[in-house]
């Protein structure tokens, strides 16, 4: 009987000592690791402005998704940053921009509007606009081909004060995006302009508003005591063969 006891308190004994290493064993078994997801990662230094390669960026695994981040790389390749990027960096969304970025340098923007005009902001060929000074008077010119053919010139505005002269602006133009699952083609050079403001009547304004959209802007610096308004006609590269729109009028 003793004997039997005996043997039946060994095996609890071993049982308990069995039920310990159990639970130690489970206590230290491996988590399993944590769902990642991907997050795109600046490989190198990019400066605002600079049109993003594939070379300059890389996909990285993270442990927490935070949708203002680009977690693909077509999300930001072909695009252009809008601010400086470090290396190593995760880039967001909004730092990048595919369609065109456009970048001015500061500049005061105190100035007054005379009575009865309007502050108009126009965009010139910034060649035209090296010697303008605020305080000069100016003519607004346009140019534009017609369909192909010859271009065409324009007064569009006379005797405008310049009231601002705001810096330069460039255009920067990423590729379409139709065209990006076929292979984009190269974007065009960047663009310059200079930005002038210029005291216009309203009229002056609906006429340079609409020569904006039309063609280059450039800007011609008038005497400051000739204020004369002239009527002049629209001028072919080839006036003996002007566009049939005309020659049909």
């Amino acid at each position: 009987m003793q004997t039997r006891r005996k043997l039946l308190i060994a095996g609890a004994g071993l049982l308990g000592t069995a039920m310990a290493l159990t639970v130690f064993v489970v206590r230290r078994k491996p988590l399993s690791p944590p769902a990642t997801v991907k997050q795109i990662v600046a490989t190198q230094d990019i400066a605002a402005m600079t049109r993003i390669t594939a070379d300059m960026v890389q996909e990285v695994a993270v442990t927490e998704a935070d949708p203002t981040f680009a977690a693909q790389v077509h999300e930001v390749v072909g695009r252009y940053a809008q601010r400086d990027i470090a290396k190593g960096n995760a880039i967001e969304k909004a730092a990048v921009q595919e369609t065109p970025i456009v970048v001015r340098k500061p500049a005061p923007t105190e100035f007054r509007i005379p009575a009865g005009k309007r502050a108009v902001e126009v965009l010139v060929n910034p060649n035209s606009a090296m010697a303008v000074q605020v305080g000069d008077h100016v003519d607004v010119f346009v140019a534009y081909r017609m369909e192909g053919t010859d271009v065409v010139s324009r007064i569009v505005a006379q005797d405008l004060e310049v009231l601002h002269f705001a810096g330069k602006y460039t255009f920067y133009y990423g590729p379409p995006a139709d065209r990006k699952a076929q292979g984009a083609e190269a974007a065009p050079p960047p663009e310059d302009k200079t930005l002038l403001i210029l005291a216009a009547s309203p009229a002056d304004v609906q006429q340079i508003l609409a020569a904006q959209d039309r063609g280059n802007l450039t800007v011609v610096v008038r005497r400051p005591d000739d204020h004369a308004r002239l009527r002049m006609a629209e001028t072919w590269e080839h006036p003996r063969a002007p566009h049939r729109h005309y020659a049909a009028q």
